[in-house]
């Protein structure tokens, strides 16, 4: 990085930032820590970043897939996190859940008494007898 902006950052230093900040000393740069309890948050932020900037990089579905199920299987494999192995991604031509409804949802014929009871109510206030 040539030219490093001045202003004011809330970045987490990578070995970018690192080395582009080393090739300015004239640069005065300020400091800080993450508390513990905002790691969580911003690693997996940062991290959520660079991953969709390579996923942008790779053309081809299926190696973007794969990309991240060996991410995921890396974090699965530590000691203590193998319940998040499950949160693998599956190969599907239609891989995201749209929604979820009840058995006969829609079916003419059969409807939830509560939507019948609402409908009977708005008829009265619409139409008092």
């Amino acid at each position: 990085m040539k030219h490093v902006p001045h202003g004011i950052y809330d970045s987490l230093i990578d070995e970018f930032l690192r080395d582009a900040l080393s090739q300015h000393p004239e640069l005065r740069s300020v400091f800080g820590k993450i508390d513990p309890e905002e790691q969580p948050a911003r690693y997996a932020s940062f991290v959520a970043k660079v991953l969709e900037q390579a996923l942008r990089e790779e053309n081809d579905p299926e190696k973007r897939l794969l990309l991240c199920n060996r991410i995921l299987g890396q974090v699965a494999d530590e000691p203590g996190r193998g319940h998040l192995s499950k949160h693998r991604l599956v190969s599907d031509p239609k891989p995201v859940l749209r929604e979820i409804t009840p058995p006969h949802y829609g079916i003419s014929g059969e409807y939830d008494i509560s939507v019948q009871l609402s409908v009977n109510n708005l008829t009265s206030i619409s139409h008092p007898d």
